[in-house]
């Protein structure tokens, strides 16, 4: 009942208005949340590295320790999607 009725929003079913581009507010960027009580790791995560950001706290090689990401590059796996090398197909 309840996807019916996001749909039906989403959609602008049944006499509802339509909702173009909708997306949940912790997903947006900047996150927010719709309450106050707190608990969403996204708004935490991004309130944290604004803070640390307008501090001059990070650089960003200090970016890349603090949040745990690598140089995306090196991962193992080149740059066709497979760790082996022989490039498979990305789609059939």
């Amino acid at each position: 009942m309840l996807k019916t009725i996001i749909r039906n929003h989403l959609n602008g079913a049944e006499g509802r208005e339509k909702r173009e581009g909708w997306v949940p507010r912790w997903m947006t960027f900047p996150p927010s949340a719709y309450t106050t009580r707190g608990g969403v790791g996204t708004v935490i995560k991004a309130e944290l590295m604004a803070q640390a950001l307008s501090n001059g706290e990070l650089s960003d090689d200090e970016d890349r320790a603090e949040t745990g990401m690598d140089d995306p590059v090196d991962h193992g796996v080149d740059h066709d999607g497979d760790a082996d090398g022989k490039g498979a197909p990305l789609a059939a």
